[in-house]
């Protein structure tokens, strides 16, 4: 878990899993599991400075690959392209439990 704090105020996260690759398994892989900052914290780098710091912090702990994704109806691909992240796969889910 990396936090984001303005004067020791909690304003933003990126929590992830290390794990071994399911097809690799001598390669270290990162899965996002959440992100988040506040809205008023959105603007200018504060988001791409989290996720700089989050690569640096990865590298350190012998990670070769970060996995992360965005939401459809609040896409951040325009982030991801900035940090040169490559867009992989299309995710598909399907709400199956009893309403």
């Amino acid at each position: 878990i990396l936090t984001v704090r303005d004067d020791g105020k909690l304003v933003g996260y990126h929590k992830a899993f290390i794990t071994s690759h399911i097809h690799f398994k001598s390669t270290k892989v990162a899965y996002t599991d959440l992100y988040f900052l506040l809205p008023e914290y959105r603007k200018g780098f504060i988001g791409v400075n989290l996720f700089r710091i989050l690569e640096g912090k990865m590298k350190e702990l012998g990670v070769k690959k970060i996995y992360t994704m965005t939401k459809v109806k609040k896409d951040n691909s325009a982030l991801f392209d900035r940090l040169g992240y490559t867009k992989a796969e299309y995710a598909y889910t399907k709400y199956i439990g009893e309403e």
